[in-house]
């Protein structure tokens, strides 16, 4: 079950990424650099309990604790930014998720074609989908070109941010950080209310705690070995989640790796972004976003299975 690390990236990929780093924030080299070096002594076998020659199996296959800057434990990076948007999205989280979630349970208890057979396989069907759709929604948050754009700007400069300080997310305040991603799922999430087909809405219902899973994923990957949770570690040991050197691989680049779940899609994203398709610096991946958050509607329409609620 344990997601592929992506193939070394090319020269090619190296030297647009470091052209990237600079671009976007002048002072990203320096910040990376002083924090490496600062914690060379840090990182060696006295000081770093993943190093250590009694850390379990479990630490040694996270890869947790060795990354400078990543995710390696500092005093100097033990706090966490505020959300920004903690009261838009614990109004939505209120307003919107929470009736949605109340609704779709409703309706699946009472529906006679959902079982729990049905909804372990809509549990892992939602598991399958947030994995790309994560990878698209990362590659369009980390492109400059939407940072003037209208409500998703501010989103993609706050998100493009974590790049400076990679460690930060894992600071965050853990109730702020579970309302983060209210928004994205009430959009695919509302679309529950319309659609007829009870798998589809189970699928949706399921869509929520996926999503929670692919934050926690992405929060794990950088967070020091001695503050997982063990829950996580178990994860991230059996290929549920990505391991934090899988993703410290976007880190190196920021051209590669783009979906933060467990990773098992990176192989073929990386294949699509780099060789196959557009570049990660396209605006055509918005399309693509759009196209996966909708695509509920779409299936529904063509299958002729939407019904507005009087």
């Amino acid at each position: 079950m344990r997601a592929p690390d992506a193939p070394a990236s090319s020269p090619q990929m190296r030297s647009r990424g470091s052209d990237r780093v600079s671009d976007r924030v002048s002072d990203r080299g320096s910040v990376r650099s002083s924090s490496e070096s600062s914690s060379d002594s840090s990182s060696s076998p006295s000081s770093s309990p993943s190093s250590s020659p009694s850390s379990s199996p479990l630490q040694k296959k996270t890869g947790a604790g060795v990354l400078p800057n990543f995710n390696h434990s500092d005093t100097s990076t033990r706090s966490g930014q505020n959300n920004p948007f903690l009261l838009s999205d614990l109004l939505v989280f209120l307003l919107v998720v929470l009736p949605v979630l109340s609704y779709s349970a409703n309706r699946l208890y009472n529906a006679p074609d959902i079982g729990v057979a049905d909804m372990f396989v809509s549990l892992i069907t939602a598991y399958l989908f947030v994995e790309p759709a994560s990878g698209v929604l990362h590659i369009v948050l980390d492109n400059e070109k939407f940072n003037d754009w209208v409500g998703l700007g501010e989103v993609a400069r706050t998100f493009q941010r974590h790049h400076d300080r990679p460690i930060e997310i894992s600071w965050r305040p853990t109730a702020q950080f579970f309302l983060e991603p209210m928004v994205p799922y009430a959009v695919i999430g509302g679309q529950a209310l319309y659609l007829k087909n009870n798998f589809a809405v189970a699928t949706l219902f399921s869509l929520f705690f996926t999503t929670e899973l692919m934050m926690f994923a992405h929060r794990w990957s950088h967070m020091a070995n001695d503050r997982k949770p063990y829950f996580a570690k178990v994860c991230q040991y059996l290929g549920v989640t990505m391991s934090d050197a899988h993703h410290h691989k976007h880190h190196q680049t920021y051209d590669c790796n783009f979906s933060i779940c467990s990773g098992w899609s990176n192989p073929v994203m990386n294949r699509l972004v780099n060789k196959l398709f557009w570049d990660e610096d396209d605006m055509r991946w918005f399309g693509v976003l759009a196209v996966l958050y909708f695509s509920p509607t779409i299936a529904g329409a063509v299958r002729g299975e939407i019904e507005f609620l009087p």
